[in-house]
């Protein structure tokens, strides 16, 4: 399986994910009305360590654990991973998420969902992003950090 997964590249990842996507919606049009009411977005990072050395992409994150960190966007209401970038345990856990969230945005809408809410804990509360986010169909629920 080792051998199989490394013969894909990002863009060959993406679109398996675009191509998953696509039969959601076919699926999704299945559902009732009620359905529709709001998808709600969640993003999250979390640490997969791994034993393996020298693995490609592998770094070590901030509590010494050597692995991945990966993104998980979901759509929360049914628990469906809508979206996966794999990173080195160094990165930070909102890194790329404006991306992955405007991707999801884009799917729901599609779908026809009438409200959409994105939710992360503190670091996902991105302000440069927030105005644009913010409009008649869309809203966000973050952390926000005390200072």
């Amino acid at each position: 399986m080792g051998d199989f997964c490394r013969r894909f590249d990002r863009s060959d990842v993406d679109d398996l994910m675009k191509a998953i996507n696509q039969a959601r919606l076919k699926v999704w049009k299945q559902q009732p009305a009620e359905f529709f009411k709001e998808a709600v977005i969640e993003a999250d990072g979390t640490i997969v360590e791994t034993t393996g050395e020298c693995k490609e992409g592998m770094d070590i994150s901030y509590n010494g654990r050597w692995g991945y960190q990966p993104l998980v966007v979901s759509l929360a209401n049914t628990q469906e991973l809508l979206f996966l970038e794999n990173r080195p345990a160094n990165r930070p856990s909102q890194e790329g998420a404006a991306y992955w969230f405007n991707q999801g945005i884009d799917l729901c809408r599609e779908a026809g969902f009438r409200k959409i809410r994105l939710r992360g804990d503190t670091a996902f509360t991105q302000t440069e992003y927030l105005d644009g986010w913010d409009d008649d169909r869309v809203k966000f629920i973050f952390g926000m950090c005390r200072s």
